[in-house]
């Protein structure tokens, strides 16, 4: 069965997506992000990480880089 992106997205534990959602929020989100990018801060491999940061533009979801979203 396919399961579509935004299906999976939406099975996102909720305490762990309020989480993020609360790192986003901090001031130690860009501090996050540049660990994120630099590959010295992991997650765990069955977690996907979406945060969203709102600009003036569009919506940018910013994922971990070892992410690869794949329907199977």
């Amino acid at each position: 069965m396919n399961t579509p992106v935004i299906e999976r997205m939406m099975r996102v534990n909720r305490k762990t997506e309020m989480d993020y959602l609360g790192l986003y929020k901090s001031v130690k989100f860009l501090t996050a992000l540049n660990r994120i990018q630099n590959k010295t801060w992991m997650f765990p491999s069955n977690m996907e990480l979406h945060i969203h940061h709102k600009t003036s533009q569009d919506l940018v979801a910013v994922q971990h880089h070892t992410i690869q979203h794949k329907i199977k």
